[in-house]
């Protein structure tokens, strides 16, 4: 029997090394990553695939002030726009025009977070039954389905909910005395002038928003059957007198009575306004937008 020795040297086989595939995998998923996204960025792929693609990896078309809209969304929105315009456009003949809705959409919502606005299901559910009308709920899937290639879910989601949020806070900033506060101050700054012995016409000119401006104000005769909402106020002046500041749904008025002609019942006024139109959901839109931190991640050129 073979007895080892301490000191006899021990030779072993040198194992050859084994050939791992992961680098190669990863370097071939990094490249097929990198020819997606200059396809989408420059190229703006577009199809089945790319829309089954960028829903499965949200890839990012634009950030809005860091909230992302993806490039799946521009996609799906400028189809629906190519269908309903009967169109084979390809994806940058909408780009500008989708990408800019979208935008708007992403600062309503962001406007609605900041003045607590929200809308529930059930408000989004009667919006969707107003404008579906008399028709029954398969007839109207069916002409979603042939005017927008949508379904009824992905037309509530995109269409319906969006407007029903920005119809809530539309009049939310109508009716919000903190955001209106500018241009009812303008409105007393106006009437202080007049009642400080500045001419009505010349003050209209100055600070008017309606084309009667150009005439001082002049808006001509109105009757009790043809006065505007809200200017009521105006039945109850005497000839050459000013109203006080009238508040109404779009504007802050002022009215004056210049001359008023009596024929039994019919009454005629000759009457003249400065009017200052309240801030709406689209002014405040605009100025968001101009002061938004707007990083985009495709090629376009997108006029805002």
């Amino acid at each position: 029997m073979r007895m080892e020795n301490e000191n006899e040297v021990k030779i072993y086989k040198k194992k050859r090394p084994r050939f791992s595939p992961w680098p190669a995998l990863s370097l071939v998923v990094v490249i097929f990553f990198i020819v997606v996204w200059y396809g989408i960025a420059y190229w703006h792929w577009d199809g089945p695939g790319t829309r089954f693609f960028t829903y499965i990896f949200p890839i990012p078309a634009v950030t809005v002030n860091g909230s992302m809209i993806t490039y799946h969304d521009l996609l799906v929105r400028t189809k629906t726009l190519s269908w309903s315009h009967k169109s084979d456009s390809k994806i940058e003949d909408f780009l500008e025009q989708v990408m800019k809705t979208l935008i708007e959409q992403k600062v309503i919502e962001q406007l609605a977070v900041k003045y607590k606005v929200t809308i529930t299901d059930e408000e989004i559910k009667t919006a969707l039954q107003d404008i579906q009308s008399a028709l029954s709920e398969k007839e109207f899937e069916k002409k979603i389905q042939e005017e927008m290639n949508m379904s009824l879910r992905t037309f509530s989601h995109q269409v319906i909910e969006p407007l029903t949020l920005a119809q809530k806070l539309g009049r939310f900033v109508r009716e919000d005395k903190e955001i209106q506060e500018t241009v009812f101050l303008r409105a007393k700054e106006a009437l202080g002038r007049v009642k400080n012995g500045e001419s009505f016409s010349s003050v209209a000119v100055l600070y008017s928003e309606d084309p009667s401006l150009r005439e001082g104000g002049d808006i001509g005769y109105l009757t009790p059957l043809t006065l505007p909402e809200g200017w009521d106020v105006l039945l109850e002046l005497k000839e050459e007198e000013v109203s006080d500041v009238i508040e109404t749904n779009d504007a802050f008025t002022i009215l004056k009575a210049t001359w008023i002609v009596s024929s039994g019942e019919n009454v005629q006024i000759r009457t003249q306004a400065i009017i200052l139109k309240k801030l709406t959901l689209e002014n405040l839109v605009k100025d968001a937008i101009s002061v938004s931190i707007l990083n985009y991640y495709i090629d376009g050129d997108f006029a805002l």
